[in-house]
């Protein structure tokens, strides 16, 4: 029989509530539509089919007039209204009242959900000669069978989908490239919970549900796959599959959040290399049929329709420059048209030594030309060697190599890195600090990509020393990846031209020697306090010289006062961070500590225009002398690291 079924609670089970949707909401990651962006076309990306052939991805949005009707959703959710009301969820629809939005989230020219869609046993899932992706993406949660060379880790990603509709439920339709078999199933995943009058569960149900086949009295959910049941599936919920190997996910009731313009924003920012490389087509359709197609071709003119989407909510103005991502692409395309000799190759270190920026990196380079080149506004292409070694594998130490690209671009307000592992820009790492600077980091060697994939959270938004899959598993692991992150910031301050002579002014914000007006000679005599004298020149003594800026702290914060020195114009750069026993603490800072653009931090100000605000850095221009910033809500408990430093000319980098 096809039904939902929730399976009960035994006496003796530990029970508990599912926390899997939070790790793609996090601050990192954004709204739940940069979440469905990045681990479904991630998901996709990952069981390409022919490689000579791009992923296509296409997401519709039905909704308003081209919502599923309640006549022809209806049969697909039997059973589930009663769970979901007993979950108690928050804006539950009314089933069977009203019109169903849905989200529809398909992937072409990849394999599908390969493998026997029944097994269970531990002896058939460690089967290493067959697929198991079925029994992976159905039958877990937090178990991947994902091998290394996969962009996904942890068994999680997939969790997105029930995240992002409003009753925690969607359905997943496959076919199999290998068998051509297709195969329905749907899950619900919400919290344990009791039903009204039901005496024969006393100890309630499970908070993962399951649409398929059932036997009698059975709670095994086999896949649907009778052909006429899965064609009429395809009508009314008007899936592309048409018999072609992939997998198409339908969410019903998916949350209002999700936009066709968010979706827009979010793959544009987060797949941009794979999609300029050929590698990615995306295709975003509306419930008009509006369907807007994103692909190396189009890239630029979807560029500008992002752009006009970002400045519909005038309340909470995007992020989104279209003349920087512009650039991005630019510069982006500039590297894949690259050859082994446009390269600049470091020095590869001894495999005895630990990853770190020493000076032998840079023995065999001439760096006055490098330098001049990148004054001039030149691009340019490192190749760099780090140690790695898999410490499971009976393998010595060996170099591997990663790329750093570097451009300049004087219209950025910051600094702008990316990191890319393959085909997935890990957003939440970043380390450049050079303003008015550009550079991407790709790591396309496989066990290179590898380690870094081992150590990421389970979003894929941050490289993390002490991750399950990542602690012991390799030497020197943890210094591998801070020589990574570290590169564009090393390399960049390798390619500033050094100042011509020295400064003789460079202290005087500090200390100043004040002029005497009736200059004592060189070696003049003063008296001492006995009425005689004493030999030596005579020194003013230091000063210190009134500050146009001053801190005062609060409790949870700072507050930034200008004074009567002051200047107008003037550009003035905050970075923040939390002191630590070791390092520097802006180095050493993480966006799950704070980020400046969002809450609990609040920013007020008066006589100050802020030109820029995330993450650790606050960027200001004078208006009025007497100026105060106010920042709080920093951790009680832990103490703040404040640099400030100011440049009379705005268009000057700091």
């Amino acid at each position: 029989m096809i039904q939902w079924k929730f399976k009960p609670f035994a006496e003796d089970d530990t029970k508990e509530n599912p926390l899997q949707s939070q790790f793609f909401t996090t601050d990192t990651v954004g709204n739940m539509a940069n979440g469905l962006v990045r681990e479904g076309i991630q998901n996709a990306l990952d069981e390409r089919l022919d490689i000579d052939r791009p992923v296509v991805v296409r997401i519709t949005l039905l909704d308003d007039v081209g919502a599923i009707s309640q006549a022809d959703y209806a049969p697909y959710f039997l059973g589930l209204s009663k769970h979901l009301e007993a979950s108690k969820l928050l804006d539950l629809p009314e089933l069977g009242r009203q019109t169903m939005p849905v989200l529809i989230f398909e992937d072409f020219n990849t394999n599908g959900l390969k493998g026997n869609p029944i097994e269970s046993k531990d002896e058939e899932i460690e089967d290493p000669t067959k697929a198991h992706n079925f029994y992976y993406f159905w039958r877990n949660i937090g178990i991947s069978g994902k091998p290394e060379d996969k962009l996904g880790r942890w068994g999680v990603g997939k969790t997105v989908f029930p995240a992002s509709s409003q009753i925690h439920t969607f359905f997943g339709y496959t076919i199999q490239a290998d068998t051509k078999n297709a195969l329905l199933l749907g899950q619900c995943i919400v919290k344990k919970h009791n039903l009204d009058g039901d005496d024969y569960v006393p100890w309630g149900y499970r908070p993962y549900g399951y649409y398929g086949q059932y036997e009698p009295n059975g709670y095994f959910p086999h896949p649907i796959t009778d052909r006429q049941y899965l064609e009429t599936f395809e009508r009314v919920f008007q899936l592309k599959r048409d018999g072609e190997p992939g997998l198409s996910l339908v969410v019903p009731f998916f949350r209002q959040d999700i936009t066709i313009e968010s979706l827009l924003i979010a793959v544009i920012e987060q797949y941009f290399y794979p999609i300029l490389r050929g590698d990615l087509e995306v295709l975003l359709t509306d419930n008009t049929g509006k369907t807007w197609e994103i692909n190396k071709d189009t890239f630029d003119g979807c560029l500008v329709e992002a752009e006009s989407f970002s400045r519909v909510d005038e309340d909470e103005p995007s992020k989104f420059d279209v003349r920087n991502v512009t650039r991005l692409c630019t510069f982006t395309r500039w590297t894949f048209g690259l050859c082994e000799e446009d390269f600049v190759s470091l020095k590869p270190l001894r495999t005895d030594l630990q990853p770190a920026w020493r000076e032998e990196l840079w023995d065999e380079l001439q760096m006055e030309p490098l330098i001049e080149k990148f004054e001039k506004d030149q691009r340019i292409a490192f190749k760099v060697p780090v140690k790695y070694h898999n410490r499971l594998r009976a393998e010595a130490p060996r170099i591997c190599w990663f790329k750093v690209f570097l451009e300049r671009d004087e219209d950025l307000s910051g600094a702008e890195d990316h990191f890319i592992r393959e085909n997935i820009t890990i957003i939440g790492v970043h380390s450049l600090k050079f303003s008015g600077i550009r550079s991407i980091v790709l790591v396309d060697d496989r066990d290179l990509a590898n380690l870094l994939g081992d150590s990421e959270n389970p979003a894929h938004t941050e490289w993390q020393y002490d991750s399950e899959h990542f602690h012991n598993k390799y030497t020197d692991g943890g210094k591998c990846i801070r020589f990574i992150v570290r590169s564009p910031q090393i390399i960049a301050s390798r390619l500033q031209k050094p100042a011509a002579g020295y400064d003789r002014d460079i202290l005087n914000d500090i200390f100043y020697l004040p002029q005497v007006e009736e200059p004592q000679k060189k070696y003049g005599m003063r008296g001492n306090d006995e009425g005689g004298v004493s030999g030596g020149p005579a020194v003013p003594p230091l000063v210190r010289n009134p500050s146009p800026i001053a801190v005062r702290q609060l409790e949870g914060g700072f507050v930034l006062e200008g004074s009567s020195e002051a200047v107008v114009g003037h550009r003035v750069l905050i970075e923040l961070g939390y002191m630590t026993r070791h390092g520097d603490p802006l180095t050493r800072y993480n966006a799950y500590d704070f980020q400046l653009d969002k809450k609990p931090i609040v920013i007020s100000q008066t006589g100050v225009r802020i030109q820029r605000g995330d993450r650790n850095q606050l960027e200001l221009e004078i208006q009025d002398e007497g100026f105060s910033v106010k920042v709080t809500g920093f951790d009680k408990k832990r103490d703040l690291f404040i640099r400030v430093t100011s440049h009379a000319d705005v268009n000057q980098e700091i």
